[in-house]
């Protein structure tokens, strides 16, 4: 905390809503004791954010619940929370010169503070409005506010950094599936991307190539244009590098070994696998030198019935 700002410019709000108790408290006794000067609680409010900004997901989400924790247990009133918000939110544009996505990471952490009951939802609404903060600060205001009323908000926000359990392989798939269904209604690829570059787990894209390709197969006949739109986020994903050809080779080879048991479901599995393998090659996603993960006919493999066509490489593998 040495070096923090200095004055305090905490802000009346409303306070009446007490806070949720937790199973699973971190440990805060020796937070407790940077936290028994009541001055020095907005600062420690604003440390622990900023401590966490250029850092990933994981770290976001601890401090997330740190600051949960700290407000349930008592150590920190709302109002000296909010005091801390309004510290960072001073701060917005000289933190977003180090850390550029500073601005979209401060609406997520105000977001979450209003559903974890650190903030009020008065504060929240004052502070988009407008009341005494300048443009940058209100906007990230607005955006946090903009992210809860959204379908599914409360919901996506308690979630953007893996929620409680952190970033596991549930949580990865949860948000993995979460990202494609808003991808088929936005066709925003660059935000998709975002998302899966935040989950900052590389070799675990092959379990997003596989749902992507599920998404699509499934949702054929529904929505047409699902298949080619998964197709041009993979392709994306491919060509800006976030998703490597080891990757796909493996999410579509996991495909290829489930084709008998999907085509219980979906009759077409097959057909439609050949169009998404055809057209993957097109994009340059699945190059004729394949490694043995994709060496695996259609239908063939642990898994697989009888069918024509491949996934296999028709050179040798690489």
């Amino acid at each position: 905390l040495t070096g923090g700002d200095g004055g305090d410019s905490s802000r009346s709000s409303s306070s009446g809503r007490s806070s949720e108790s937790s199973d699973d408290a971190p440990a805060v006794g020796s937070t407790t004791t940077l936290a028994a000067d009541d001055r020095m609680q907005p600062h420690l409010v604003k440390r622990a954010m900023t401590a966490a900004l250029d850092r990933g997901a994981r770290e976001r989400e601890m401090a997330a619940q740190l600051l949960r924790q700290l407000c349930v247990h008592g150590v920190i009133s709302r109002p000296r929370a909010e005091a801390g918000f309004d510290l960072i939110l001073q701060d917005v544009e000289s933190l977003a010169t180090d850390v550029p996505n500073a601005p979209h990471e401060l609406a997520m952490f105000l977001a979450r503070a209003v559903i974890d009951g650190v903030v009020s939802r008065e504060y929240l609404d004052e502070s988009a409005d407008g009341a005494g903060l300048d443009e940058v600060p209100r906007r990230v205001a607005a955006s946090a506010r903009s992210a809860l009323v959204a379908p599914g908000g409360a919901a996506h926000v308690a979630r953007a950094w893996g929620g409680p359990e952190g970033t596991t392989a549930v949580a990865a798939r949860r948000e993995m599936d979460d990202l494609l269904a808003e991808y088929v209604s936005s066709r925003d690829a660059r935000e998709a991307s975002r998302r899966l570059t935040e989950l900052a787990v590389p070799f675990y894209h092959h379990e997003f190539v596989r749902r992507a390709l599920r998404l699509g197969m499934d949702q054929a006949h529904l929505n047409p244009q699902c298949p080619r739109r998964v197709m041009q986020l993979l392709g994306y994903c491919g060509a800006t590098g976030l998703v490597n050809g080891t990757q796909f080779a493996k999410g579509f080879a996991r495909i290829a070994t489930a084709l008998k048991d999907m085509a219980l479901d979906i009759p077409d599995a097959h057909d439609q696998f050949e169009a998404l393998v055809v057209d993957a090659r097109g994009r340059g996603l699945l190059p004729v030198g394949l490694s043995a993960w994709a060496s695996i006919k259609i239908g063939g493999g642990s898994g697989g019935g009888s069918g024509g066509g491949g996934l296999g490489a028709s050179g040798g593998g690489g």
